[in-house]
């Protein structure tokens, strides 16, 4: 990108940047998630090579912060059922007093499984199971390789299976699939 597109992008930049962030506020209603969407379509924006093709810029950027303030909204629903649904039984059927006490243990046998994860094998597995965000953009934001995102991915997985039981394990891939096919 020339010196003179990215003086243009500055200068819409920092003319809209509150507006723009209000914009994403209004949808994602959350001031961190509004600006950090912003500042994903501003980064997109600056890897862009065909300038010229855009006839409004400040309306291309308008719809930009727009729609992926609408990705990230659909986003943080997804995350929000599946941690509800980790603190709830998974099928909605009634138990005797007995199976529920038995779901619960369970329940809590998954969550301590995710938390006993490595640090940064956690991290990547939260992103990436939990939050469905895509090995590439999990890499970006913690700034590994994508390589390093799928042997994390893969050892997460493999540490919970030896630490699950079949069953719950089997509860755990159930729930993620779920919500991100």
């Amino acid at each position: 990108m020339t010196s003179t597109n990215q003086d243009r992008i500055k200068k819409i930049f920092v003319a809209n940047y509150r507006q723009w962030c209000l914009l994403s506020y209004s949808y994602l209603e959350c001031m961190h998630e509004a600006e950090d969407a912003v500042q994903d379509v501003m980064y997109k924006m600056l890897l862009k090579d065909n300038w010229d093709k855009i006839s409004d810029l400040e309306s291309y950027i308008f719809i930009a912060v727009k729609n992926t303030s609408l990705k990230r909204l659909k986003k943080l629903a997804k995350t929000k059922r599946l941690q509800e649904n980790l603190k709830q039984p998974v099928f909605a059927t009634p138990y005797s007093s007995e199976e529920n006490n038995t779901r619960v243990i369970e329940e809590k046998a998954l969550l301590q499984a995710i938390d006993q994860l490595p640090g940064q094998c956690k991290k990547v597995f939260e992103l990436c199971a939990l939050n469905g965000l895509k090995y590439e953009t999990a890499a970006t934001s913690l700034d590994i390789s994508t390589n390093t995102v799928k042997y994390h991915m893969k050892s997460a997985y493999r540490i919970l299976r030896n630490s699950l039981s079949n069953k719950d394990f089997g509860m755990l891939i159930i729930v993620i699939n779920s919500f991100f096919i």
